[in-house]
C-alpha cells in the first residue's frame, strides 16, 4: 500500500513538473512574441510562433535555444521577411528564424563601428544548408565593416528579454549563405559587374567545384583572385588547387592562432596582418585580402587581388 501511494506521488510530481516546464516555455514565447508585436515585427513573430508550434526537430530546438542564456535575436522589417518565408513550410521557417539567433550576446553597434573581423555563430545546423562540422552553425557576418554594414543595415530599437536575450531590430532578413557555386556568382565587392567568372568558371572544369561545394565532407577555405588577376593557364588544376583549402576552415580571426595552412595542391601558405590588412604568401607572391569571412554552406571565402602561383 505504501509502496503504490509513493508511486503515484512520484507520477504526480513528475506531471507537476512536466506542466511547469510547458507553462514556463509557452510564458516566455508569449511574452517574446509580444514585444516583437510591438516593435511591428508581426511577420517575424508569426513566423516565430508557427516554428515554435509546429513539432518538428528544427522547432522544439529553436525553442529550447531562445530559453538559453546569453542569445542574441535579429527582427527583420514586415515587408522585407514576408517574402522569404512565403510558401515555406515549418522545418525552412524554424531554418530561417534560427539563422537569426546568435549563440552570444552581441551588441551589434559595437561590432557595426568596429574595425575588426567579427564572427558570430548562429544555431542554423541544418546539414542540407550547412556543412561546418558536427554541431557546427553557420555564421553571420565576417569581415567588418562592409559584412557588418550590409548585415545589420537599419538598426534601431535594441532592447533585452527576460534577462538572457539581446533583441535587435533590424532592415532586412538575411538568407542562409548558398554553396560555393552560388556566391561565387554574386557581387562580392560592389563591382558593377561579377567579378569572379572566369574564376568559378576555372574551380568548375579543374573538378575543383565539385570537392569543395558540393561533397557533405568538404569543409573549405577557399581564395578568390578578381577575374582581371585570374587567367587561363596550362598548369591550372595545379594553380587553382593553390586556392583551396580542404577540411579547414579559417577565418580571419583565427590568423594569429593558425597562421599556416597546406592548399589542396600542397602549396605552403602564410596568412598574417600588417597594419590592419590582412595578407596571404605563396612562395615570393603576396596576395590583399579585399574582403574577409564571406560564409558559403561548407566554409569561407576570402577574396584577394592576386593569384597564388606554385613555385
Amino acid at each position: 500500500m505504501q509502496l503504490a501511494t509513493l508511486t503515484i506521488l512520484a507520477i504526480v510530481l513528475v506531471s507537476q513538473g512536466q506542466a511547469m516546464r510547458i507553462a514556463t516555455r509557452q510564458d516566455f514565447m508569449n511574452g517574446l512574441i509580444e514585444q516583437l508585436n510591438s516593435q511591428n515585427r508581426t511577420s517575424f513573430s508569426a513566423a516565430l510562433s508557427q516554428a515554435a508550434s509546429s513539432g518538428t526537430p528544427q522547432g522544439e530546438q529553436l525553442v529550447t535555444n531562445l530559453m538559453a542564456t546569453d542569445r542574441t535575436l535579429l527582427a527583420p522589417l514586415n515587408e522585407m521577411f514576408d517574402p522569404l518565408i512565403q510558401g515555406q513550410d515549418n522545418a525552412t521557417v524554424a531554418n530561417l528564424v534560427s539563422y537569426h539567433l546568435m549563440n552570444e550576446s552581441v551588441n551589434m553597434y559595437n561590432v557595426v563601428s568596429s574595425n575588426i573581423s567579427r564572427r558570430v555563430s548562429t544555431f542554423l545546423t541544418d546539414p542540407k544548408l550547412v556543412n561546418l562540422g558536427p554541431g557546427n552553425g553557420q555564421v553571420q557576418c565576417g569581415g567588418v565593416p562592409m559584412e557588418a554594414l550590409s548585415c545589420f543595415a537599419g538598426l534601431t530599437v535594441t532592447s533585452q528579454y527576460q534577462n538572457n536575450l539581446v533583441l535587435h531590430m533590424i532592415d532586412a532578413p538575411i538568407p542562409p549563405p548558398g554553396d560555393l557555386q552560388q556566391t561565387l556568382g554574386k557581387n562580392l565587392t560592389g563591382a558593377p559587374i561579377n567579378q569572379f567568372a572566369k574564376f568559378n568558371d576555372s574551380l568548375r572544369r579543374s573538378g575543383s567545384l565539385g570537392s569543395a561545394s558540393n561533397s557533405n565532407q568538404a569543409r573549405s577555405t577557399i581564395l578568390a583572385p578578381f577575374d582581371p588577376a585570374w587567367q587561363n593557364n596550362k598548369e591550372l588544376k595545379r594553380i587553382i588547387h593553390n586556392h583551396v583549402i580542404n577540411s579547414n576552415v579559417l577565418y580571419s580571426y583565427h590568423i594569429d592562432k593558425s597562421p599556416n595552412a597546406t592548399s589542396v595542391s600542397g602549396g605552403k601558405l602564410r596568412f598574417a596582418f600588417d597594419k590592419g590588412e590582412m595578407y596571404i604568401t605563396s612562395g615570393n607572391i603576396r596576395a590583399r585580402v579585399i574582403r574577409s569571412d564571406i560564409p558559403v554552406k561548407n566554409g569561407v571565402i576570402h577574396v584577394i587581388d592576386k593569384v597564388l602561383m606554385i613555385n
